[in-house]
């Protein structure tokens, strides 16, 4: 098909001809296109409002074939004497835009969009559509799933999950809420909701998940330091673990007054359960059936039988005999299981083991008696020989050798004023140690010369070229310290001479002076 129009420039022969063929013209001065209708074999026209915009020379046409050409005239009142020129201009259009036409320029999967200036665009890497597999990628060309996102997806409403593919009446499995408040709600069967997770950061769970009554897990920086929380739902203000498989039975746990952990055995029981609380005075270890034991994996410890409410402890002594009381157990006459947090030892209980929480953090304490002052470690069969210590100014570890004696020890003590190791004859070995021995030192760095201020048991400094000596202030150093000193580097002239003492310093002298920088090692004693 092609359009006609003229618009006074010159025209050719064929186009004349094709106007000259049109009959039934009616008034020429009407605005008007004429085109050859190839399946007719005539020359028609067409009005303003058919598809077309015509404005005196300029026609803008709303649809047409690539093919169609388009020729704009001055109407002069003759078609057989045109006095311009007809010529022909090209418009470029879209196409057939109809389902099965041919868009040019396209990429296969692409989805066209207008972009900037309205014009027709893609982006075929960012927004395609597989049409073979029904997948949609946004940020990529190959989607592996129905809906492929790359990149953050940000959804202002709610997002329904479901398997039935329907969500007639609200029939969907998951219902992903969101809200102003900045929740996520997770609801199932329409409308129950089972879990919100707030902005709080507190995940929420129950039929009613926003309410405060129910269970919530949440990281606390409240605490200190942060700290991952489990929140009891008040109605029952407990917590129970067991086996997966075993939710669906109900281990019918009355509601508690304070917050408690129940784990159950094995078995779907009511009874089969130990519990965790505070009852608001004490820590409180409960089951449901059985006792509490305490015990290593061969079998051994100690075994809390009968209600909590007695105090009942079952405790093997010495003779491996069983011995019951409500009481500060006694197993011994030099044993005392006592009633609080500490194991004492002794008829007065003069030395304890105790788990001290007024320690920062809470630390394991080993509490000697004023009697001694001192701890053994030795064999067991020793344990009846006399090592003769005297009492100690403060606690001091002894550490015996195989053989009872009451001089083969090493010691571990803190004089007030200094750690203090020590031994009972012979000296301190260190052959089996391995590696290398090393004291708190500073090493100060080539090109840093002259006097220097360390305070530490060693370190280094550099003599500069032409120097005699050297004074290394140290708070370490009296007049009755040790000082060693030995060059470093090599020099022509200058050795070790001395190293005098005063308080808080010393001064290290050589027998010439430096033919250039030279760096000097010291190590102190008291």
């Amino acid at each position: 098909m092609s359009l006609i129009s003229v618009k006074g420039e010159q025209s050719t022969s064929t186009e004349i001809s094709k106007l000259t063929e049109l009959t039934n013209l009616g008034d020429p001065n009407a605005d008007r296109v004429l085109f050859w209708d190839d399946s007719t074999g005539a020359l028609a026209y067409l009005t303003a409002g058919s598809g077309l915009t015509i404005s005196g020379t300029s026609i803008t046409a709303s649809a047409a074939a690539a093919s169609d050409e388009v020729y704009g005239a001055t109407w002069n009142g003759s078609l057989d004497a045109p006095t311009k020129n007809v010529v022909y201009d090209k418009i470029e259009t879209l196409g057939s835009a109809s389902i099965g036409g041919t868009i040019t320029g396209g990429t296969a999967g692409s989805v066209l969009f207008i972009g900037a200036a309205s014009v027709l665009a893609q982006d075929n890497a960012n927004f395609f559509w597989d049409d073979a597999l029904n997948r949609l990628g946004i940020g990529t060309a190959a989607p592996d799933s129905t809906l492929h996102v790359i990149g953050t997806a940000r959804i202002g409403g709610d997002v329904l999950i479901s398997t039935n593919n329907t969500f007639t009446n609200n029939a969907f499995d998951t219902y992903l809420q969101t809200e102003i408040a900045g929740n996520l709600i997770f609801r199932t069967s329409g409308s129950s909701e089972w879990m919100r997770i707030t902005d709080a950061g507190k995940m929420f769970f129950g039929s009613s998940a926003g309410a405060t009554t129910f269970a919530a897990l949440q990281w606390n920086t409240t605490q200190t330091p942060d700290t991952f929380m489990i929140q009891t739902g008040s109605t029952s203000n407990h917590v129970v673990i067991a086996e997966g498989a075993d939710s669906g039975f109900d281990f019918a746990h009355a509601a508690t007054t304070n917050p408690t952990l129940f784990i159950h055995s094995a078995a779907q029981s009511t009874t089969q359960w130990m519990s965790l609380e505070h009852d608001g005075t004490n820590g409180v270890i409960g089951v449901g059936t059985g006792g509490v034991a305490i015990e290593s994996t061969s079998g051994g410890g100690i075994i809390f039988a009968g209600p909590t409410a007695l105090r009942t402890y079952t405790v093997p002594n010495g003779n491996n005999t069983l011995l019951t009381t409500t009481s500060a157990q006694t197993i011994s006459a030099t044993h005392t299981v006592a009633s609080g947090q500490a194991l004492g030892f002794g008829n007065a209980e003069d030395a304890y083991i105790a788990y001290e929480t007024a320690q920062t953090p809470d630390t394991w304490l080993f509490e000697v008696p004023t009697s001694s002052r001192g701890m053994v470690i030795m064999e067991k069969g020793d344990g009846g020989f006399d090592f003769a210590h005297p009492l100690q100014t403060n606690p001091t570890l002894f550490i015996h050798s195989a053989v009872q004696s009451t001089t083969q020890w090493i010691s571990l003590t803190h004089n007030q004023t200094d750690g203090v190791i020590d031994v009972g004859t012979g000296g301190v070995d260190f052959t089996g140690v391995t590696g290398t021995y090393k004291f708190d030192r500073t090493i100060t760095a080539a090109g840093t010369t002259g006097a220097q201020t360390i305070n530490k048991t060693s370190g280094t400094v550099n003599f500069a070229a032409a120097a005699t000596s050297l004074v290394v202030t140290n708070s370490l150093v009296d007049a009755n310290s040790i000082v060693y000193a030995v060059l470093r580097t090599n020099d022509a002239t200058a050795r070790i001479a001395n190293v005098t003492l005063a308080a808080g310093s010393f001064t290290i002298n050589l027998t010439a002076a430096t033919t250039a920088e030279t760096s000097c090692g010291f190590l102190v004693t008291n």
